[in-house]
């Protein structure tokens, strides 16, 4: 498979996932580089944006690597985050409304338990992030998923969709989805991501582990 078709495929497996979560009335994703800023964006209408956004990442751990727990690096993000691997929620830095605190300087080191961990399959990283002024980020570092075989560097452009409105979950949308993305991604010699995008939002509205 191509670089590009890749890139499509990983597009639309994304889309799907948010559209799942209750994003369709949401702009597309689209690529925005880390680590910056989404304010910093020539030609966009993000030059004085506050409020939330969604970073998406769609990963492969390398097949080589063994299924034990893994270290989430992102840096550091302006200005609250909350981070999911899978749609599993993995922790979050700082205060999201109504209670918002900024945490804009502090690294964000998050743990990927081994249960979450399958080498050579498609995982997804998702960070909510929130930006209560100035400009909004993941912003400093070099975001990285360590494993004890090794590291692979995430920093380069992620999917990217503003806003925070996850809308009506349907409970019976993800496994019609999730199957309809396996045969996708069989056709194309790929896994399908394991866990639905709903869940992100579900985990996002829990009370903190």
């Amino acid at each position: 498979m191509s670089n590009v078709a890749m890139i499509r495929f990983l597009t639309a497996m994304v889309t799907t996932f948010l559209a799942i979560a209750g994003f369709a009335r949401a702009d597309p994703p689209v690529p925005r580089m880390v680590p910056s800023g989404w304010n910093d964006v020539p030609g966009s209408d993000l030059s004085k944006y506050d409020g939330f956004a969604w970073y998406v990442l769609p990963v492969v751990v390398p097949e080589a690597w063994s299924p034990s727990s893994l270290r989430l690096e992102l840096g550091s993000i302006d200005d609250a985050d909350e981070t999911f691997f899978d749609g599993v929620r993995l922790g979050g830095t700082g205060g999201m409304p109504p209670q918002a605190r900024s945490a804009w300087q502090s690294a964000r080191r998050y743990t990927v338990p081994a249960s979450l961990v399958r080498p050579g399959r498609i995982a997804i990283i998702a960070v909510r992030v929130h930006d209560s002024g100035g400009n909004g980020r993941i912003w400093r570092g070099t975001p990285r998923l360590e494993g004890p075989d090794g590291a692979l560097d995430l920093s380069g452009a992620w999917l990217f969709t503003v806003g925070d409105d996850p809308g009506a979950i349907d409970a019976t949308a993800g496994p019609v989805r999730r199957a309809r993305l396996e045969k996708e991604a069989a056709a194309a010699g790929l896994a399908a991501a394991g866990g639905v995008a709903s869940r992100w939002i579900a985990a996002s509205r829990a009370e903190p582990p």
